[in-house]
């Protein structure tokens, strides 16, 4: 099908250091969830079908030019600099912030239908071989293609990595954030949140649910009693997207494969967490009671007894929770009076949680409190918590995606904590389920999970929330989500990371570390004929993924190599 050897390979802009985080890095771990097959290497290498570089700095367009005319397909992330010449553009400015605006175009099919937040890049002015795809919001080139031969060169020029990280890490949290003007999330209570680093926009990215209308002095109710704007698509996600749909489309067809986010015939994930707030054991039993009618595994962040001797759940409510097939977390205190946000505060509480309840390693923090950038994932990866699901909405104004993801990740640097997104809490007691049922939507979409927080004492207060509770989960299922908790994801995630896809003329070598249960293979299919797949016992069906028909190869990987024969 191609006479490159390899599919793709991706040259990283060196780091000179500074202040700046190292954000073209941020690429590899991209990549790395999509289970995407690639190699970094220090130059362009014409092996390969298809070469993403990240600000091409030292990049000389002449060794380029031979390639491209045999059909080498070339996608640069940011600053063109030296191959600007190549891909017929100029730069005229760099961007600090701004949105991106998608036409239709063959790379993605249908555009994102929201302008997309964006963190560095530059704005560009196309020559006439080249033609522009995507524009900054003042109306400057953003995203352009060029044919040169029989290959294509195509720019990015917003910052996809920089924008990806900063909008799902946010900002460092030293102080309040800024709330919106219509008063619905209201940051500013002089409690330092991962909501006061907010990185999307209150004005700009949020919108309301289909056919409701804002009203004018909004006030916070339990449950509410107005609707608020929400955070409504998972920009992050969306840039995501628009990556990988250019990447098969400038790849040769059905030469990419990737590894499915999840089991085969899961479009996305479920997850329920718990938090023991007052920690009472009345307010338990009506979470445990609602959550057996869900038939659904729990997460429980189990927060530990006030300094000089608050109340703690009882040593059989604890008992239970784990009979009952749940999980044990750590909710990390640092807003009661007498604790602070620091390292050694999570030591001794985390010493707590592990006595009281056995090896936790998932965490969420009370208050969803935080300070610094990533110091605590840095005190995490440390003392082996190994996913969190702090990052998410603390008011009614903010709910949705305000860190722009549904999809686990780890931060920048490669830090062994996997950040897993929140989206809302206790259901019809602070949003309407409508709202929940569009996240659900946008979650199916981007094929990522779904964490729906509960509290106990609110379940017991709300029957509307413990009826939200089963329907929501009784929705998603029906949807073909299955509902895992966070132990469960991080566990199928890190050994999708053990797992390295090495496609060649007619064949797919699968390397595995850890067994993979009913793993996913998935080859875009595009116009190419579906391929016949032999070599292992197993089961294929074409699915829709990202929008695109793809052929979902089905099978359970072993440590080694598997080795699929495609005809």
């Amino acid at each position: 099908m191609t006479d490159f050897a390899q599919p793709l390979g991706v040259v990283l802009d060196p780091v000179q250091g500074g202040a700046e985080p190292a954000f073209p890095g941020y690429l590899t771990e991209i990549l790395a969830h999509a289970g995407l097959p690639y190699e970094v290497v220090p130059a362009p290498d014409p092996r390969f079908a298809v070469l993403v570089v990240t600000a091409a700095v030292n990049t000389d367009a002449g060794v380029l030019q031979p390639w491209l005319g045999r059909g080498g397909r070339l996608l640069v992330l940011g600053d063109p600099g030296p191959l600007a010449e190549l891909a017929a553009v100029r730069v005229t400015a760099p961007v600090a912030e701004g949105r991106v605006v998608f036409a239709p175009a063959p790379a993605w099919g249908t555009p994102p239908d929201v302008p997309l937040r964006a963190f560095g890049g530059v704005r560009m002015a196309p020559a006439a071989a080249a033609s522009v795809v995507a524009r900054w919001d003042d109306g400057s080139a953003a995203v352009t293609v060029r044919r040169v031969g029989a290959g294509t060169v195509m720019v990015i020029g917003a910052d996809l990595c920089q924008s990806v990280v900063r909008i799902q890490q946010g900002w460092p949290v030293v102080a309040d954030g800024v709330p919106p003007s219509d008063g619905t999330s209201p940051v500013d209570d002089g409690v330092l949140k991962v909501d006061d680093g907010i990185a999307l926009s209150y004005e700009q990215d949020r919108a309301l649910p289909a056919g409701e209308v804002f009203e004018p002095g909004f006030a916070h109710a339990w449950p509410p009693d107005a609707v608020a704007p929400y955070f409504h698509r998972p920009h992050a996600d969306l840039w995501r997207h628009v990556l990988l749909r250019t990447l098969w489309w400038l790849a040769p067809a059905a030469t990419l494969p990737w590894l499915g986010y999840w089991p085969a015939g899961v479009p996305a994930i479920g997850h329920l967490s718990h938090d023991t707030d007052g920690n009472a054991d009345p307010d338990a039993a009506v979470a445990l009671e609602t959550f057996a009618q869900c038939g659904t595994a729990a997460t429980w962040c189990l927060l530990p007894p006030a300094p000089g001797g608050g109340p703690a759940l009882s040593p059989e409510t604890i008992a239970r929770i784990t009979a009952e097939g749940h999980e044990l977390g750590l909710h990390f205190d640092a807003h009661s009076p007498g604790r602070g946000f620091t390292e050694a505060e999570l030591a001794a509480q985390l010493a707590w949680a592990r006595a009281a309840g056995g090896p936790v390693t998932t965490n969420k923090n009370h208050y969803l409190r935080w300070q610094g950038w990533d110091d605590f994932y840095r005190w995490c990866s440390a003392m082996g918590i190994l996913v969190d699901g702090s990052r998410g909405p603390g008011t009614q104004g903010n709910v949705g995606f305000p860190f722009g993801t549904c999809h686990v990740a780890y931060p920048l640097g490669a830090l062994p904590v996997l950040m897993l997104p929140l989206h809302f809490q206790d259901l019809a007691w602070t949003i309407q389920p409508p709202i929940a049922e569009a996240v659900l939507g946008q979650v199916l979409a981007h094929h990522g999970v779904l964490h729906c927080l509960f509290h106990g004492a609110n379940m017991r207060l709300s029957p509307e929330t413990r009826r939200a509770a089963t329907a929501i989960v009784e929705l998603g299922r029906s949807l073909g989500l299955r509902w895992w908790t966070a132990a469960r994801i991080g566990a199928w995630e890190r050994a999708r990371r053990g797992v390295t896809l090495r496609p060649g003329p007619g064949l797919l070598h699968i390397d595995t570390e850890l067994p993979l249960e009913d793993a996913a293979i998935l080859i875009p299919l595009g116009d190419s004929p579906i391929p016949t797949v032999t070599g292992a016992p197993l089961r294929c069906a074409v699915v829709q993924r990202h929008g695109i028909a793809h052929l979902e190869i089905a099978l359970t990987l072993l440590p080694g190599r598997t080795t699929l024969h495609l005809t």
